[in-house]
């Protein structure tokens, strides 16, 4: 667990110390969160034949979309543990280059922890943490194989169990609270400036827009900062053994 604590300070610091970059590419990941519930909410009353055309290739793109930001953060880590300045746009460069395995192992992945959350609740969290390197270990070992990439990343989260455990609810925590945050500022803006009243004026609402924007923005850039620190951590304490 200090390997989880050190690496998330790390996080905090690379945030503090470059948040243009890592915030920018957080933002089409933020921006499809924004989409999301209304999205969602045109499907709820489609019968699932006619839903399940738009839901399939939606929830492609967000799966592939939650890889390629995950990998070009961990570009820019790399390059600031180097002591090199980081860029958005040579982050994208670099994930650009490994877009085949990123995208085929992304899909594979969301599936089998889609499956899992849809069958109970603990083996979606068990698998989404065994493949929770899998952005890292492409970017680092390009060229493999892409079982191999799968066996690399299980082997990682099985000889941290606990805190990679801990680290995948964390960050289940704070996505859950990003994709929830509108209602809930709209919910407090009501009640402190409207007495109570049921109908919740339109600035309300873009103002829980904008709020779940940003909160959305730093909690996803400090989750997947979060993750590739204590993925560079555990490789230099000997974790790919």
């Amino acid at each position: 667990m200090s390997t989880c604590r050190r690496s998330f300070s790390d996080a905090f610091r690379l945030l503090w110390k470059r948040p243009g970059v890592f915030l920018l590419i957080q933002a089409p990941g933020a921006l499809l969160t924004l989409f999301d519930k209304s999205f969602m909410a045109n499907l709820e009353n489609l019968p699932p034949a006619q839903a399940l055309p738009w839901i399939i290739p939606y929830f492609c793109i967000s799966v592939v979309m939650t890889t390629l930001i995950a990998a070009a953060t961990f570009t820019a880590v790399r390059e600031e543990t180097a002591g090199r300045k980081s860029s958005m746009v040579r982050a994208f460069k670099n994930v650009l280059r490994q877009w085949i395995p990123l995208v085929a192992a992304s899909i594979i992945s969301g599936v089998v922890i889609l499956a899992g959350f849809y069958a109970y609740l603990v083996p979606g969290i068990i698998v989404m943490g065994l493949y929770l390197f899998l952005p890292q270990l492409i970017i680092d070992e390009p060229g493999s194989a892409l079982m191999i990439y799968f066996n690399r990343s299980w082997r990682l989260a099985r000889a941290h169990v606990w805190a990679t455990t801990t680290l995948v609810l964390i960050i289940l925590a704070i996505t859950m609270a990003a994709y929830f945050s509108d209602a809930m500022i709209v919910a407090a803006l009501g009640r402190f400036f409207a007495s109570g009243t049921e109908t919740v004026p339109p600035f309300f609402q873009w103002a829980a827009r904008g709020g779940q924007l940003v909160l959305t923005l730093v909690g996803e850039a400090m989750a997947d900062l979060w993750v590739c620190c204590y993925f560079l951590q555990i490789r230099l304490e000997g974790g790919n053994k």
